[in-house]
């Protein structure tokens, strides 16, 4: 988590030392923006979500992980209202909650007679994100604006694998129980800085984005038993759903413009 966010706060830097030391920079109005272009636009997002915390077994013969994870979003994006620098926008998103697990079992700790030793597994659970965004396009270099917003959003998730489990001859190793989230809304905070640029045909939009849930997404309980060294032991299993995210977004140019 704490490398996410010195990634975030870096980009921004970026970002803000490119703006505020190149020549010939002009105050930007945020209407500017969609005089030649649709309000509507297209958004493809990448997001790494953050890892799990694992309450550590402090044992090296076995141990759980769920591991950060890429994930795709796609969605359309609505900017509703511009006044003087301001941008307020909203839009649609479906995105995609990854869950990378690595399980590992020593071999003496099993009856198993070969020598694998780990299991892993990616699955996919599906979100709905309706963001409310307000931006502020505060500089312009040619054909290209920048901005910074922040907002809020709700998410609809319902979780479809409630845990994991592992089994020897019928014999259950390791069970994780997740699904003790009964709530599926759930509300976050988000910060972005994002890049305008104006093509003849089209604007792109690109934008990096931080996201902080405001409640925890997955939760639950994990189980080692039935090993031939170790004895049973328990943990806790707590993913935030927090994320960073890189967007672009495609507004199309208005037919009856030139």
């Amino acid at each position: 988590m704490v490398n996410k966010t010195n990634n975030l706060k870096t980009a921004i830097s970026l970002l803000l030392i490119v703006v505020f030391y190149s020549p010939n920079l002009r105050a930007q109005s945020a209407k500017e923006l969609f005089n030649n272009y649709h309000k509507w636009g297209i958004t493809g997002q990448n997001n790494i979500f953050s890892a799990a915390d694992v309450t550590p077994t402090n044992n090296s013969n076995f141990n759980y992980n769920i591991l950060k994870s890429k994930r795709f979003a796609f969605g359309f994006e609505y900017n509703f209202y511009q006044y003087k620098n301001w941008n307020f926008k909203t839009g649609v998103q479906l995105q995609w909650f990854g869950n990378a697990e690595n399980l590992f079992i020593s071999q003496k700790e099993t009856v198993l007679s070969f020598d694998i030793n780990s299991w892993s597994r990616i699955t996919d659970d599906l979100i709905v994100y309706l963001p409310v965004t307000a931006e502020y396009v505060f500089l312009k270099k040619g054909n290209v604006n920048f901005s910074l917003g922040a907002g809020l959003a709700l998410s609809y998730y319902r979780e479809t694998i409630g845990g994991s489990f592992f089994n020897i001859d019928n014999q259950p190793i390791f069970n994780a129980d997740t699904n003790n989230n009964s709530k599926p809304f759930y509300t976050s905070g988000h910060i972005e800085a994002s890049i305008y640029f104006k093509r003849k045909r089209f604007m792109l939009q690109t934008s990096i984005i931080y996201n902080k849930s405001y409640k925890t997404y997955r939760a639950g309980l994990y189980e080692f038993s039935n090993l031939q060294v170790s004895p049973n032991t328990k943990g806790l299993i707590i993913q935030s759903g927090d994320y960073i995210g890189v967007s672009l977004t495609i507004y199309f140019k208005k037919k009856n413009k030139s």
